[in-house]
């Protein structure tokens, strides 16, 4: 982990990627009303939610029920310390707003990845 787990990231579940999407996939905007004619617009989909790294990684190991090997490493050239997604505009012109919280997403992904659904296993 770098930075030595000191980082905040917006980790977002699936699902909420995909309705996301959904939700703005049939909102085309009309050209005439785009710069240089384009037509296109740009949304944030994410959880708008920062959490600590380390407390990312805490959800997983009570998930699964046992501790992660971690490695922990400085903070690499050119990352950064936090990250997290302004969904105001996909809230605002979509009406939606990312709900699947990070306890209940690492749940649902750890009942699929132990899972015979799993390939990996």
């Amino acid at each position: 982990m770098f930075n030595n787990g000191d980082m905040i990231r917006d980790f977002t579940y699936i699902d909420d990627i995909v309705e996301g999407t959904i939700h703005v996939v049939d909102r085309t905007p009309v050209a005439s009303d785009c710069p240089n004619g384009v037509a296109y617009k740009v949304y944030n989909i994410g959880c708008s939610n920062p959490v600590k790294l380390m407390d990312f990684i805490s959800e997983i190991e009570n998930a699964y029920g046992e501790p992660a090997k971690k490695e922990f490493l400085p903070m690499q050239p050119g990352d950064v310390y936090q990250t997290n997604a302004d969904t105001t505009k996909l809230e605002t012109e979509c009406g939606y707003k990312p709900h699947w919280s990070l306890h209940d997403g690492i749940a649902e992904f750890m009942k699929w990845y132990k899972s015979d659904r799993n390939p990996l296993r």
